[in-house]
């Protein structure tokens, strides 16, 4: 996941949550994925659920650079690093937590962190979601 792309689902996630609920999906997720006060398109009442696991998935982009130079021989290296999770990091933590996208189970969002950092040398994005494993249909 690149940072626009990151920088792009965190204001998703910061709208859906301030708002009345939109829906949005990630990449290779085969069900929605609804932000806001809803869990179910179409239903009014929240459905009764059976809390199962716990879950967490992060998403990243980071970059750096610098300089070294050798005063022995006077060559000077300029250096740079960049590192990210794939593409798929939210929903293969999605696809691990519900035991390989079982419909009968959801994952509802507790938590959305976002951040963002950078200075002359260093940028870094992160996208860290988490919540419940959840099986609609049961009590608590």
């Amino acid at each position: 996941m690149r940072a626009p792309q990151i920088i792009l689902l965190a204001a998703m996630v910061s709208t859906g949550c301030a708002s009345v609920g939109i829906n949005a999906a990630f990449v290779g997720t085969p069900t929605p994925v609804l932000l806001g006060p809803r869990d179910r398109v179409g239903v009014a009442a929240p459905a009764a659920i059976t809390k199962l696991a716990e879950f967490e998935g992060e998403a990243f982009w980071r970059f750096s650079q610098g300089s070294t130079t050798n005063y022995a021989t006077g060559i000077r290296t300029d250096w740079s690093r960049q590192e990210q999770t794939g593409q798929y990091a939210l929903s293969a933590a999605c696809y691990k937590a519900t035991n390989g996208f079982d419909p009968a189970l959801d994952v509802r969002l507790t938590k959305v962190k976002t951040s963002a950092y950078g200075n002359l040398f260093t940028m870094r994005n992160y996208v860290t979601i988490e919540g419940d494993v959840v099986r609609p249909g049961g009590g608590r």
